[in-house]
C-alpha cells in the first residue's frame, strides 16, 4: 500500500493547451494537479504497455498512457511515480497530457477529468470527516 490513509482534500488542476504541435495535426491538452503549495499531486492513473522484450527496443519499453483518474482504491494502493520494478503496470502520476483534434474535444475532456478529480476529492473529505467523528456519528444503521 503506497499512501497508508494519506487523504486529500484540495486539488488545484491546471489546463494547457498547445496548439502548436508539429508532429500531431491537433491540440495537445495538458492537465497537471497540484496541491496547494504547489507540490504535485498524483491524482492520475497511467498503465505501462506491456510489449514483447524481443520486439521492442528500450526507448519503447519505458512507455505509458493514462488510464483514469485515481480510484479511492487506487489511490491506496498504487506506488506513485514510475516504478523500478517493470512488473509493476500501474502506478500514479501528477499530469497527463492527450492529443486531440479539436479544442472541444479538448473541453470535454477537461471537464470529465475535473468530475472524476472532483469526487476523489469528495470522497477523501468524507473519509476525513469519519477519522475526526465520534465513532456514534459515523454511521448509523437501522
Amino acid at each position: 500500500m503506497s499512501n497508508d490513509l494519506e487523504l486529500i482534500s484540495a486539488v488545484r488542476l491546471t489546463k494547457t493547451i498547445d496548439t502548436n504541435v508539429q508532429e500531431f495535426d491537433g491540440i495537445m491538452l495538458t492537465i497537471e494537479a497540484m496541491d496547494a503549495d504547489d507540490v504535485s499531486v498524483p491524482v492520475f492513473v497511467f498503465q505501462r504497455e506491456v510489449i514483447n522484450e524481443a520486439e521492442s527496443t528500450p526507448d519503447v519499453r519505458d512507455k505509458a498512457f493514462f488510464s483514469n483518474v485515481a480510484s479511492p482504491n487506487d489511490w491506496q494502493e498504487l506506488p506513485i511515480g514510475v516504478p523500478e520494478d517493470e512488473d509493476i503496470v500501474l502506478f500514479l502520476y501528477h499530469k497527463i497530457q492527450v492529443f486531440v483534434r479539436t479544442a472541444a474535444d479538448a473541453e470535454y475532456i477537461w471537464t470529465e477529468v475535473s468530475k472524476d478529480v472532483r469526487a476523489l476529492i469528495e470522497h477523501h473529505k468524507f473519509m476525513l470527516s469519519l477519522l475526526v467523528g465520534e465513532p456514534d456519528e459515523i454511521l448509523e444503521i437501522d
